[in-house]
């Protein structure tokens, strides 16, 4: 099965990680191994993957006009997970987000991943909202959510509904911090 080339042509950079269109190259053993790993994939839809079902999932994605981000540590180069931006209307978008290698979680590189795509979003594809669903059992995304401003919109026993409008973006804290400042977007 063949990838459909990007419909984005961005490369989104920050002091430790950049992210860019997934290549063919990166869907290799390592990241089928995430999909297939319940400690990743037990807050994803997927739950199971081949190379194929990825490609089919890039594929259908990019026919929409959506894509999938590989995201990787500016040190070491290395693919460390995922980002799809799963919609995008006229004013909103919805995204999801996978770090499926274990040595790179909990060091808040999906935090720096989220400003990224959020930046990318509200600043070069005029988004007005973005909305986000996370398991409530992942706390740490759901915490990271709410520390990048966004809110709560819905809430039931499995699942917490968030979102953001441009405007609570620009006048966050982390938008106009240094962080913030120091994403660049490359077209």
């Amino acid at each position: 099965m063949k990838l459909i080339e990007p419909k984005f042509s961005y490369k989104i950079e920050s002091k430790r990680i950049y992210l860019r269109p997934i290549l063919i190259t990166e869907i290799n053993d390592k990241y089928i191994n995430w999909l297939n790993n319940h400690e990743v994939n037990r807050f994803l839809e997927t739950k199971e993957a081949t190379k194929n079902s990825i490609i089919k999932y890039i594929n259908d994605l990019r026919k929409l006009n959506l894509d999938l981000f590989a995201i990787f540590e500016n040190k070491t180069k290395k693919h460390i997970g995922n980002f799809s931006i799963t919609s995008l209307k006229k004013n909103s978008a919805c995204y999801g987000l996978m770090i499926g290698d274990r040595e790179a979680r909990l060091k808040g590189l999906g935090g720096d991943a989220s400003l990224c795509i959020i930046k990318l979003l509200f600043e070069n594809l005029s988004i007005n909202s973005i909305e986000v669903s996370a398991y409530n059992e992942n706390e740490d995304a759901c915490l990271n959510l709410m520390a990048l401003n966004f809110k709560i919109i819905k809430k039931d026993k499995i699942a917490t509904k968030f979102k953001l409008d441009y405007l609570d973006w620009k006048k966050g804290k982390i938008h106009n911090s240094i962080i913030g400042k120091g994403i660049k977007i490359i077209k």
